[in-house]
């Protein structure tokens, strides 16, 4: 696939799901192809619409999302899937992983998390988990600095503003990324990103 990579919506919220679309739609990379609130029409204009990306929540009204994650796996033509749900239960992950789900995020993550998750999704770059407790300073190589960094960048938080809140410059920030990229052995801030929430450093307080 190459983008803008076609997505689909389907959540029974109205409100989450257009500011949702907007943050997709602003992206290039994105198209927003449809929308729906239930689960039975969710996987109606997955089968009509033939989306790259099926973006969808996990309490529906019709049929819930793990029936319709089933359902839509074994189409001719299946989408990659990402569950938004509002719970990080490890038994929500393990289900939607179980139905197809390519990646589990839960909807208080920062929008711009949201949005990479699904690119990541459609170009088929491993799975995105929630994050599960987890103490950070038991998982990670890095400084207290670079968690800092790490921290604001999994929050999408450009390098300027980063270097703004640590009072630091935007070289500084930089510098930060590639001590970061090459401790755990990642390429880019995409794959950055998931490794913080996978390891619960986007769950710390900031300066803790």
């Amino acid at each position: 696939m190459m983008p803008p990579y076609r997505v689909l919506l389907v959540d029974d919220h109205p409100l989450f799901r257009e500011g949702l679309r907007r943050q997709l739609d602003a992206d290039d990379r994105l198209q927003v192809v449809g929308e729906a609130s239930d689960g039975k029409e969710g996987l109606r204009l997955c089968q009509s619409l033939t989306p790259d990306v099926l973006v969808l929540d996990m309490h529906l009204p019709q049929l819930s999302g793990p029936d319709v994650a089933q359902a839509a796996s074994a189409l001719a033509a299946p989408p990659r899937m990402l569950a938004l749900s509002a719970y990080d239960d490890a038994s929500y992950v393990h289900a939607l992983m179980d139905a197809g789900a390519a990646g589990y995020v839960t909807k208080d993550q920062h929008p711009a998390v949201i949005r990479e998750a699904v690119v990541a999704v459609a170009e088929g770059h491993g799975r995105w988990f929630v994050a599960l407790p987890q103490r950070p300073d038991q998982l990670s190589p890095l400084t207290a600095r670079e968690h800092e960094v790490l921290l604001f960048l999994s929050r999408g938080l450009d390098n300027r503003t980063i270097g703004d809140r640590l009072f630091v410059t935007e070289n500084t920030v930089r510098n930060h990324l590639t001590a970061i990229y090459s401790k755990l052995g990642l390429n880019s801030a995409r794959e950055a990103i998931a490794w913080a929430w996978k390891h619960g450093i986007a769950d710390a307080q900031e300066g803790a």
